[in-house]
């Protein structure tokens, strides 16, 4: 008995984590239940442990659900990857969205071809191009980027078409098996050291991806 509920919260928090979808499942669960349906005695008292069973089932089932209501659908966990040309990573949140990004190139300090668009004086500019794909069976409904230096500091976005800034506005619909380039750019000072490069899928759900400066 504890083996069997040991496996069936082990395919709730995969289900939670995105790693499998509801009807895997319950696919999943009904295996589990089968096959220790198959290797009890046909009896009484068997058939009552199988109905005790079945209500751990219910329940774990019904902490699914309210685990769903709470995040707006299977919530992911936080993604990790270094900051660095080639890294990747992917990243699941709510509603069966599964991104992975990785990092082509970064440019650190990058220059605009425009003479007349220049970082703030003491500032410096940083990109980042990413290949961004859609792997999940959801399509994407958004996403922003924040880059945080080593004191703490954090930088949204900046738009500059001559170090190569693009609008990511693609993020809003990227579907199923869509591949799209991008880059990122961020305005920061000469001295300050990238601690890392944040991506949001979703703000109200868990689930984010980090490029770590180690």
């Amino acid at each position: 008995m504890p083996e069997i509920e040991d496996r069936l919260r082990d395919l709730e928090r995969l289900r939670e984590n995105g790693a499998i979808t509801d009807d895997e499942l319950q696919e999943r669960r009904e295996a589990v239940l089968d096959q220790y349906t198959a290797s009890q005695p046909k009896n009484k008292g068997g058939r009552i442990f199988i109905w005790g069973l079945m209500g751990c089932v219910v329940t774990l089932a019904a902490i699914g659900l309210v685990v769903v209501a709470v995040g707006g659908g299977s919530s992911g966990t936080d993604a990790h990857a270094a900051f660095a040309q080639g890294a990747s990573a992917t990243v699941s949140t709510a509603g069966r969205v599964k991104l992975r990004l990785t990092i082509s190139k970064i440019t650190d300090p990058a220059t605009s071809s425009n003479e007349f668009e220049q970082p703030k004086s003491g500032d410096r500019w940083v990109t980042v191009a990413l290949v961004i794909e859609n792997v999940g069976s959801a399509g994407s409904d958004g996403g922003a980027f924040t880059l945080r230096t080593k004191d703490g500091s954090e930088y949204d976005q900046t738009y500059v078409t001559g170090i190569g800034a693009t609008d990511l506005r693609f993020l809003e619909d990227l579907t199923s098996g869509d591949k799209r380039n991008g880059v990122v750019a961020f305005d920061i000072p000469q001295a300050a050291k990238v601690d890392w490069l944040k991506f949001v899928p979703n703000p109200n759900a868990k689930g984010d991806l980090y490029f770590d400066n180690k």
